[in-house]
């Protein structure tokens, strides 16, 4: 029984490991293509310096940084939710003694949810799909913004959820 529940373990963190590198990918695509246009217009502006650098190329640029700089952001956001699933491998041996420990702790349930959801932005863009975070009813009627949990298990279960829904 310890034996299946460990191999089950590793069967879901493995799938769990994938889940993050699609955003990863995703966005250092975003990145580099981006990057690639810069140098194509810097390699322009090096050999035709006659050529003006006009208000629409500046504004086409800075719209390019920040893509970019949402991009990278992404990437940290899917970075950080990596290592989560990597300690979460490095605790198995925790899990198969009952020691694996739930981190519960107050935090912004609403701010959790918008972090998991940035790391979609890319994707969920390229597939014309809008994603946006709104506090529900059952929330606001209490007025509810801190929650105690492990933020990190609700942050996977998120990421998940919508990992599966753009599928």
């Amino acid at each position: 029984e310890n034996r299946r529940n460990t191999e089950m373990f590793l069967d879901m963190s493995s799938h769990e490991l994938r889940n993050p590198l699609s955003g990863v990918w995703q966005n250092a695509e975003v990145v580099g293509g981006s990057l690639e246009k810069f140098v194509e217009f810097l390699d322009e502006l090096r050999h035709r310096p006659e050529v003006p650098l006009d208000s629409v190329a500046v504004e086409e640029l800075h719209s390019e940084m920040l893509e970019n700089v949402d991009a990278i952001e992404s990437i940290m956001l899917c970075a950080s939710h990596q290592t989560r699933i990597a300690d979460d491998i490095l605790n198995v041996s925790k899990l198969n003694m009952g020691l694996l420990s739930i981190n519960v702790a107050p935090f912004d349930l609403v701010a959790a949810v918008r972090e998991v959801v940035k790391t979609f932005e890319v994707q969920s863009h390229q597939q014309q799909i809008k994603l946006a975070v709104e506090k529900g009813p059952s929330l606001s009627k209490l007025a509810v913004d801190w929650i105690v949990a492990d933020s990190g298990r609700i942050k996977q279960v998120t990421y998940n959820f919508l990992t599966n829904a753009l599928k």
